[in-house]
């Protein structure tokens, strides 16, 4: 997938490590925290879906994850196709 050479695993990681939330709490019940390991280290990609979930987790807003990586272009683009998603 195009997201993944961003890095946006380390990005995740360094948010989720911010806010004091362990690997097993939030791949719980999303995925698994090897795939989670995997992912941040760029040998695995990631379902907008279980991305979504797992950003909420953190209680960030994809939005905002994507403000954060400066890619202010993509957010409008992110949250219709999230919204299609969900209809």
């Amino acid at each position: 997938m195009v997201y993944q050479s961003y890095n946006f695993g380390s990005k995740f990681k360094e948010l989720r490590r911010s806010k004091g939330i362990s690997i097993e709490k939030v791949a719980k019940d999303i995925t698994s925290k090897s795939h989670l390991s995997n992912w941040k280290n760029g040998k695995a990609t990631l379902d907008i879906i279980v991305f979504v979930k797992l950003l909420s987790r953190i209680n960030i807003q994809p939005a905002e994850f994507f403000k954060i990586m400066r890619f202010m272009n993509y957010t409008h683009i992110l949250m219709t196709l999230l919204k299609c998603m969900l209809i």
